[in-house]
């Protein structure tokens, strides 16, 4: 008996078949979307990401730059200091609009925009952009910044002579040999003023600079003799009173320079005046506020240019 398999087909029912109408709302929902596409310019991105992105691929490893190319790069002229050492340096007129995206060589050049400078950049000629130092010249000024370890294992930039650190100010000690340390078991029952205050003693008719460039807030006389509030910005007031004796030319608004004495201590052969900084409504010790500002000393950076054999 032969057995005849046919395939089973399922019967259509085309009474159940809908007429396909105009898909008028697909048409009006496509439309609104490339029509949102256009007004936000997002083809054109499209287009910038593809074709940035094929840019990139091509370029994926692309050849670094030797120490002397990088250096020209930015317009400067390389010089090999030894083997493994290389300076890169630039000669600044003012007009110049020479731009480097490094915060200590851009604060250099506006700092001396007014002069003509040289500046050297100093450092290993495997990573340029790491420098051991940066130095500025112009005709009346030569500073030397290093780039110097910290305990916390970072590196900072300090000054050399004034051996601040930047960014930020740079504070002048307003006396020789700086504030009278108060130890820890010191008893301040009678002394109460010292709480808020740091007293500084020295020679007769020692000089008494201001701490930072400002302006007089006010100028006052007591018992005690004359007081000069200074507002220093950058939420920064400083105030000097004591045994001393003022400027003449000195008066409510008289802007001060860095560096500017302000002040005499009296004529004996010891005299004592107090200080007191206020930094953002809080007062803070002299050591304190001078501390962070010069984080190391000389001999920190005396070892360092050692290491490094400048």
């Amino acid at each position: 008996m032969s057995l005849n398999l046919n395939e089973y087909e399922i019967p259509q029912n085309n009474h159940n078949k809908k007429r396909q109408g105009f898909p008028l709302i697909r048409i009006l929902l496509l439309v609104a979307v490339l029509f949102y596409l256009f007004q936000g310019n997002y083809f054109h991105k499209l287009y910038d990401y593809f074709t940035s992105s094929a840019h990139l691929n091509e370029n994926v490893n692309p050849e670094p730059l030797s120490w002397d190319q990088e250096c020209s790069s930015y317009r400067g002229k390389f010089f090999l200091v030894r083997d493994s050492v290389g300076q890169c340096s630039w000669k600044i007129n003012q007009n110049d609009s020479l731009l480097f995206n490094h915060d200590l060589w851009r604060y250099l050049i506006e700092m001396e925009l007014k002069n003509s400078l040289i500046i050297h950049w100093v450092a290993p000629i495997k990573n340029f952009r790491s420098p051991w130092f940066i130095s500025l010249k112009t005709d009346s000024l030569e500073q030397n910044f290093f780039r110097v370890p910290f305990k916390d294992s970072t590196f900072i930039w300090v000054e050399h002579q004034s051996l601040c650190r930047f960014p930020g100010f740079c504070p002048e000690n307003p006396l020789e040999g700086g504030a009278l340390p108060i130890p820890e078991d010191f008893d301040f029952q009678g002394r109460e003023l010292l709480l808020m205050k740091d007293q500084f003693m020295g020679i007769g008719e020692s000089p008494v600079y201001a701490i930072l460039p400002g302006e007089i807030l006010q100028i006052s006389k007591d018992s005690l003799g004359y007081s000069i509030v200074m507002d220093h910005g950058d939420n920064v007031i400083s105030k000097i009173s004591g045994e001393i004796s003022l400027f003449s030319d000195l008066k409510k608004g008289s802007v001060i320079e860095e560096k500017q004495i302000i002040a005499r201590l009296a004529p004996k052969d010891s005299a004592t005046f107090y200080l007191e900084v206020i930094r953002n409504g809080q007062f803070v010790r002299w050591n304190t506020f001078f501390n962070e500002t010069h984080p190391v000393s000389k001999d920190d950076i005396a070892k360092f240019r050692k290491r490094i054999g400048f």
